[in-house]
């Protein structure tokens, strides 16, 4: 990348680049001085750059994980000997479907059949367990050809060779469960299953985990008119870390910078702001956009939220993709340049498959939806790039009229506390003196709940960052200012 320096430094090799040198440098090293404001790029070629980054689909070699380990490996189909599946069925493992980076296992079905069909271990050596797991976090990839004779798994743990004895979980274990309507047929789900729940004469949890050595995937197959291939791509545990959570603010308002930015740098709360471009006007202007990139706190950062309060369900995916590509250009000519900018917001939370595949194939990294159910919001297999997670991120409570200062933390404590996911959002608009419709929130609730979410952030219940650093860390990316 060709970049001007605006202040002297050195590079790895020692040589002086000083202030004012024109100059072509390594794109990662170019995105870390423009980013820290040492730079700037000349010409268009940074904005050709950014617009075109999607998420890795590995941040290592092949199959490669990162805070996971898999339970039993699914790209070696020969420890999986225990194999049972209605008339014509076959298991086989698919070198050409992969999931990061490795073969999948594969079960074809034919037309107009219906039963269960099974695959797992027989033996000690082919299943490994965490120490002393407690059975949560587990996670299971899972994608179908059709999701009406395939659509959901049931998993079970044991030391028993029949299983007759065994654990099995409950709740996101299938597609009616999972809270994102956009999945699809020939989409990765990657399903988080609950508590370990005893059937039959199973050991007791944990105290006899070292004995759970068997485990089995079994496929509840309902009858269809054609031919239907279903694959496994991940089988595994992923690590827990602690939950992310990101003050996200929506459309631009005078408030933001009267009020919630004083607030939010007090508390030492770092924010993203998303911008529609119609919300600018003599009250909210592109200045006010620019002071909150350039916040000398470095708490702040702008995102894309469109061109106006139209969503996706009344323009339609080409009309509404366009209005994100204006809000992105638009905020690239304040000069505002790194990842936020490629960070949107859906309009009223509308979205489907097409607009989905369009932010992707455009180089958006991500986008957030509005509040919906918390389950499937883990992101430590988020940067294998396979699932739509990325794209469906929701928040976990919408601060508005009727909305209490109890109601927040108990939405808060749902998705960090007792569900432990690794991000969620809080979606605030507009500020007054009372709540109102807007949506608007009272002040005095929001200074409360900036004191509160200070206090749990520093107790260590959950980290406070901006959208496009969280997204950045799930995905494997550098993040970029």
């Amino acid at each position: 990348m060709f970049i001007q320096m605006l202040a002297d430094r050195f590079t790895a090799g020692g040589a002086l680049l000083a202030k004012g040198t024109q100059v072509a440098v390594d794109d990662d090293l170019a995105f870390r001085w423009i980013g820290s404001g040492v730079a700037i790029d000349l010409g268009d070629a940074r904005k050709i750059a950014q617009g075109n980054l999607v998420p890795p689909t590995t941040i290592n070699a092949a199959g490669a994980y990162r805070d996971a380990m898999e339970l039993s490996p699914v790209w070696d189909i020969t420890q999986w000997d225990d194999r049972s599946q209605p008339a014509g069925c076959t298991w086989t493992l698919d070198t050409d479907v992969l999931f990061n980076g490795r073969p999948t296992i594969r079960l074809d079905i034919p037309a107009n059949t219906a039963g269960t069909a099974r695959i797992g271990t027989t033996g000690a050596a082919k299943c490994s367990l965490p120490n002393a797991w407690d059975g949560l976090s587990m996670k299971c990839a899972i994608r179908s050809s059709n999701l009406t004779c395939v659509s959901g798994i049931d998993p079970r743990i044991s030391n028993d060779l029949t299983l007759a004895g065994n654990y099995a979980w409950a709740q996101e274990l299938n597609l009616a469960s999972v809270p994102e309507p956009n999945y699809a047929a020939m989409d990765w789900i990657i399903y988080q299953p609950d508590v370990p729940t005893a059937i039959g004469t199973a050991p007791a949890w944990p105290g006899s985990i070292s004995g759970q050595i068997r485990h089995r995937f079994q496929f509840p197959v309902t009858s269809v008119p054609t031919a239907t291939s279903v694959w496994i791509g991940f089988f595994g545990v992923v690590k827990r870390r602690k939950p992310k959570l990101i003050m996200s603010f929506d459309d631009g308002f005078a408030s933001w910078r009267q009020f919630a930015i004083p607030l939010l740098r007090y508390y030492n709360i770092p924010a993203s702001f998303h911008v529609s471009t119609a919300n600018i006007n003599a009250n909210f202007t592109a200045s006010d956009v620019q002071a909150i990139h350039n916040d000398a706190s470095g708490l702040f950062e702008v995102g894309n939220h469109g061109v106006d309060n139209n969503g996706y369900n009344l323009d339609g995916a080409g009309a509404y993709y366009g209005k994100m590509q204006t809000c992105r250009d638009w905020l690239y000519s304040l000069g505002i340049r790194g990842d936020s900018i490629h960070h949107h917001a859906w309009v009223q939370g509308q979205r489907g498959n097409d607009i989905i595949a369009m932010a992707r194939d455009g180089g958006f990294l991500s986008c957030r939806a509005t509040v919906m159910s918390q389950l499937g919001c883990d992101d430590q297999l988020a940067y294998t790039g396979q699932e739509k997670w990325m794209y469906l991120q929701p928040s976990c409570s919408q601060p508005g009229a009727g909305v209490s200062l109890a109601n927040l933390q108990a939405s808060v404590n749902t998705a960090t506390v007792t569900k432990k996911h690794g991000c969620s959002h809080i979606n605030w608009h507009d500020f007054g003196a009372a709540d109102s419709a807007a949506p608007a929130w009272s002040y005095d609730k929001f200074a409360d709940a900036c004191a509160w979410l200070r206090s749990q952030a520093d107790a260590g219940v959950f980290e406070l960052t901006t959208y496009s650093r969280a997204t950045a860390a799930a995905s494997g990316r550098t993040w970029v200012k």
